[in-house]
C-alpha cells in the first residue's frame, strides 16, 4: 500500500490506519463502486450443498459401512474426487459437500451405483449457502418380486432406473468372481423344468427349458455373450424365462452381482424386461427371499446393472438369475460378475478395498478440497473498516486441506498445504482461520509461522481466548514473503519476482469432529491487520472470532449488521476478500479486479447467476495486460 491517510470518523475514534493505494482508477476505468449488487450476494465462487444419498434397503448396514465417492465429472472423463463419505446405519449418508460454483452436474458414485446428478440452477443462482437434496436413491429399480413362475406372494415396488457400476475404491484391486462362465466364453449349459427346480450342474449356467431353444452362447462382433432371442418363438406375446448359477453362502455375507445388459429390437413393437436376480435359499431348499433389478427397454449400448444382498441368518446357497421377457428382440447378458464379503482388516465397518487405512480402525477415508491435485486461493483486501482499493492483492494466500475421516465421517486428521503467493501491502499482516470446534478437540498443531508474541498459544497450539478452535498460520506475511524492493511482494511485474515457500500445516484430534459440523475448507479464513489482532477481515458474512475488535463494525465503509448476520460488506455490499476454488490470477498492482476480469461485472451485479467461470483463463476472459504474472 503506497499512500495511507488516517480516516476521520465521527463520533469514534479508531486505531485503523488507512493502507490505501493511489487513485484506484487513475486512467478512468470501471469502477466496483459503480457495481448495483444484491445484498445477498456473498461473493463466493463455491456452492455449499447439504447433501443426502441413500443406498439400496437390500443391505444390512448395522454390520457394513459403504463408501459413496462424490466426483466433478464421470471418472472415466477424468473426474476429480472432491469428497468422500460413508453410510449411515440405515445406509443413508448425510452430509456437505462444497463444489465449484461453475459446475453444472456432479457425479456420486457408490459400490451399489453411480449417477450424474444435474444440478439446480435456480438455486444456485441464489449463490448463498444453500440446501438442496441430493437423494439419486441408490437402488433404485430394485424390487422384491419373486420371478413370474414362482408361487411367492411378495409385492413388489418399481422406481425409476439408475445407471450402476461396478465399485472399487482403488485402482488395481482384484475380486474373486464367484460364478463360473462369467463372459459367456464356454459354451457350457444345462436345462432345468423352472427356474426354482434343483439345478443339474449348480456350478454352470442353467436355463430353464421354455427358452433353452432360443438362448445360449452368441459371438457379438467377436465377444463371447448370452444372447436370447426372440426369433423362432411361436408365442404371441413374449418369451420369457431364466438362466442361473447357485453359489454358497454363509449368514451375514455381502453378495453383489454386476452385470452388462443390452437389447437390439427388430420390430417397432418390441419390449423388453431384463432382470437380474439374487435369491437366497435355506438348507431345505426353499428360497427365502428376492432381490432384484428390473431394467426396462436395455438400449443398444451396453449398460452394467447391479444388484445387492446381505444374506439372512438361515442362507446357505443362493442363486445367481439372469431373468427377462422378450417380445420381438434380441437381448445380451455379458461380463457377469458376483462378488462375496471383502476383508475389513481393522473392523472398522468399512471393506479394505474401500478403506484408505485398513489396518487403522480409528481413520478410513482421505477427502481432499479443492481435490488431491489443485490448490485453492484466498485473495484479501486489507484496509477495513475502510474502502478497499479492490486490486485483490493485499494477501493471495494458496490453500489445500487433507481432511482424514473415519467410518464415522468425522475428522481425525488435517493435514493442509499453504503458500502466500503475493502482499500487495504495505502492512505486516497475518493469517489464520477457525472451525466448528471447541479448542480442546484438538490434541495438537504443528507446521505455525510465529515470530512474535502477538499470538498467545493454548497448549494444543490453538489460539489461546476462543469459543472456537483458532489456527494462526503467520502473524507476518513479511516473514515467509521477503519484499523485493519497493512495497509488497509480487504484485508489480517491474520489480523482482520472490519465489513463494509452501509450508505444511498438520491437526490432530483427541475428539474427532463430524465433517458437516466441523466445516468445509478453508473454514472461516481471516486476514489480521499490521500487528492489530483484532482487526480481522473475513469473507463476507461470515462471522469474527472472539478476539475480534467488533467496535470497529459498522465504521468506514463496513456496514456490518452481525444481529442480521451480515459482516464485512459495504453499503453498497462490496466484500474485502474472496475464496476462488482453483489457483486465481490476481491483478496487477493498482487495478481493479474489474479492470482485469472481463466477465467479474456480470458475475457479481447477477449474484453468481452468470460467469460463475469469471476467472478461468480463456478466451475474451481477461484483460492480460492487468493480471500479473511471474516474470521470465
Amino acid at each position: 500500500m503506497k499512500k495511507f491517510i488516517i480516516l476521520l470518523i465521527a463520533l469514534i475514534v479508531t486505531s485503523t490506519i488507512g493502507c490505501k493505494k493511489d487513485d484506484p482508477d487513475p486512467n478512468g476505468q470501471l469502477s466496483m463502486e459503480d457495481l448495483v449488487i444484491s445484498p445477498s450476494f456473498d461473493f463466493n465462487n463455491s456452492l455449499e450443498y447439504n447433501v443426502k444419498v441413500t443406498l439400496p434397503k437390500s443391505v444390512d448396514y448395522s454390520i457394513i459401512r459403504k463408501r459413496i465417492n462424490f466426483y466433478d465429472a464421470p471418472v472415466e472423463n477424468g473426474g476429480k474426487l472432491l469428497f468422500s463419505g460413508t453410510s449411515n446405519d440405515n445406509g443413508v449418508f448425510i452430509g456437505k459437500l462444497k463444489i465449484p460454483a461453475y459446475l453444472t452436474e456432479i457425479y456420486i458414485s457408490s459400490w451399489a451405483g453411480s449417477i450424474l446428478y444435474p444440478l439446480n440452477n435456480a438455486v444456485k443462482s441464489t449463490f448463498n449457502i444453500v440446501e438442496d437434496s441430493i437423494n439419486p436413491n441408490f437402488g433404485t429399480g430394485y424390487d422384491t418380486i419373486p420371478p413370474p413362475d414362482s408361487t411367492a406372494v411378495e409385492k413388489s415396488r418399481f422406481f425409476n432406473s439408475f445407471q450402476a457400476s461396478t465399485w472399487h475404491a482403488k485402482s488395481g484391486n482384484s475380486f474373486n468372481n464367484m460364478i463360473t462362465n462369467g463372459s459367456f466364453d464356454d459354451n457350457v449349459f444345462e436345462t432345468v423344468p423352472y427356474w426354482s427346480s434343483p439345478l443339474a450342474n449348480p456350478t454352470v449356467w442353467n436355463m430353464d427349458q421354455t427358452i433353452a431353444p432360443y438362448s445360449g452362447q452368441y459371438n457379438d462382433g467377436g465377444n463371447n455373450t448370452f444372447r436370447n432371442s426372440y426369433q423362432g418363438y411361436s408365442g404371441y406375446y413374449y418369451l420369457y424365462g431364466g438362466c442361473e448359477q447357485a453359489i454358497n453362502v454363509n449368514p451375514g455375507d455381502l453378495i453383489t452381482f454386476n452385470a452388462d445388459i443390452k437389447s437390439v429390437p427388430y420390430q417397432s413393437n418390441s419390449y423388453v424386461y431384463a432382470y437380474i436376480y439374487l435369491i437366497p435359499f435355506k438348507q431345505n431348499g426353499n428360497p427365502i427371499s428376492y432381490t432384484c433389478y428390473r431394467y426396462y427397454n436395455p438400449t443398444e449400448n451396453w449398460v452394467q446393472k447391479t444388484v445387492t444382498v446381505t444374506m439372512p441368518s438361515n442362507a446357505v446357497t443362493c442363486r445367481v438369475l439372469m431373468w427377462f421377457n422378450n417380445r420381438y428382440s434380441e437381448l445380451f447378458y455379458d461380463n457377469i460378475v458376483v462378488t462375496g464379503p471383502t476383508n475389513d482388516s481393522d473392523g472398522d465397518g468399512v471393506d479394505d478395498d474401500e478403506d484408505d487405512y485398513p489396518d487403522d480402525a480409528t481413520r478410513a477415508y482421505d477427502v481432499y478440497y479443492p481435490n488431491e491435485d489443485t490448490y485453492g486461493t484466498l485473495a484479501f483486501e486489507d484496509n477495513w473498516p475502510g474502502l478497499g482499493d479492490y486490486d485483490f492483492n493485499d494477501l493471495i494466500l494458496d490453500y489445500n486441506f487433507h481432511e482424514v475421516l473415519n467410518a464415522d465421517n468425522e475428522v481425525v486428521d488435517i493435514y493442509g498445504k499453504y503458500s502466500p503467493r503475493a502482499a500487495g501491502a504495505s502492512f505486516i499482516n497475518g493469517f489464520g482461520f477457525d472451525m466448528n470446534a471447541e479448542p480442546d478437540d484438538i490434541a495438537s498443531v504443528s507446521g505455525l509461522s510465529l515470530n512474535s508474541d502477538l499470538i498467545i498459544l493454548n497448549a494444543n497450539n490453538t489460539e489461546a481466548g476462543q469459543e472456537k478452535a483458532t489456527i494462526i498460520l503467520f502473524n507476518d506475511v513479511f516473514y515467509l514473503l521477503p519484499q523485493s524492493g519497493g512495497i509488497g511482494t509480487n504484485t508489480n511485474p517491474n520489480e523482482p519476482y520472490v519465489e513463494p515457500d509452501t509450508l505444511t500445516l498438520t491437526i490432530h484430534f483427541d475428539n474427532p469432529v463430524l465433517s458437516s459440523t466441523l466445516g468445509t475448507p478453508p473454514y472461516n479464513p481471516f486476514l489480521f491487520v499490521n500487528g492489530e489482532r483484532g482487526r480481522e477481515i473475513h469473507l463476507p458474512d461470515h462471522p469474527p472470532t472472539s478476539l475480534a475488535d467488533v467496535s470497529l463494525f459498522g465504521t468506514g465503509a463496513d456496514n456490518s449488521i452481525p444481529a442480521e448476520g451480515r459482516y464485512y460488506k459495504t453499503v453498497t455490499n462490496l466484500p474485502w476478500a474472496m475464496d476462488n476454488p482453483e489457483p486465481f490470477d490476481y491483478p496487477i498492482e493498482k487495478v481493479q479486479i474489474i479492470n482485469a476480469y472481463n466477465y467479474f461485472a456480470s458475475w457479481a451485479e447477477s449474484a453468481g447467476s452468470i460467469h460463475a467461470d469469471w476467472y478461468f483463463d480463456d478466451a475474451g476472459y481477461r484483460n492480460d495486460a492487468n493480471v500479473y504474472e511471474k516474470p521470465e
